[in-house]
């Protein structure tokens, strides 16, 4: 009876290993690096009540998060752009992983309160292939959300 039970545990921790690399194997396939570049008009007014967020997140695991740059700036984990950074209009704002990931995800949101359209155009690029391409007018009164996973 023990050699029976001491067979099972092993057999147990052998399918245990096997299933833990297979896993590795195949997130290691899904590697991922990503871009996003974007610029905003200079009719962003935070003052008239325009506003803007824009956030990138990646993890290699459940543990691990992905570094960011900004404009090659190093931040450290998750990156978050608002209403500050972009008043006045800015070009060609550019977040870079640092490092590649499993799972990511970016998101924007932008509204416009005040009485002048803004626009804002962008890219999102995951292993140099464009995952999406956008330039997009907010009107007074309007709202614009979009999230992609990485």
């Amino acid at each position: 009876m023990t050699h029976l039970l001491m067979l099972l545990i092993v057999v147990a921790m052998i399918s245990f290993a096997l299933s833990a690399c297979a896993k590795d194997k195949d997130e290691s396939r899904n590697i991922k690096n990503s871009v996003i570049t974007f610029s905003v008009s200079n009719t962003f007014s935070k003052a008239a009540g325009d506003h803007f967020i824009f956030g990138a997140e990646g993890s290699r695991d459940d543990t691990t998060i992905v570094d960011w740059k900004l404009n090659g700036r190093k931040i450290a984990g998750d990156v978050s752009i608002d209403d500050h950074y972009v008043d006045g209009g800015k070009s060609n704002i550019t977040v870079k992983s640092v490092s590649p990931f499993f799972r990511g995800s970016v998101g924007f949101t932008f509204s416009n309160i005040g009485r002048a359209p803004y626009t804002v155009t962008y890219t999102i690029k995951t292993n140099d292939i464009i995952i999406d391409q956008k330039t997009i007018t907010i009107s007074s009164g309007e709202t614009y959300f979009k999230s992609y996973s990485l």
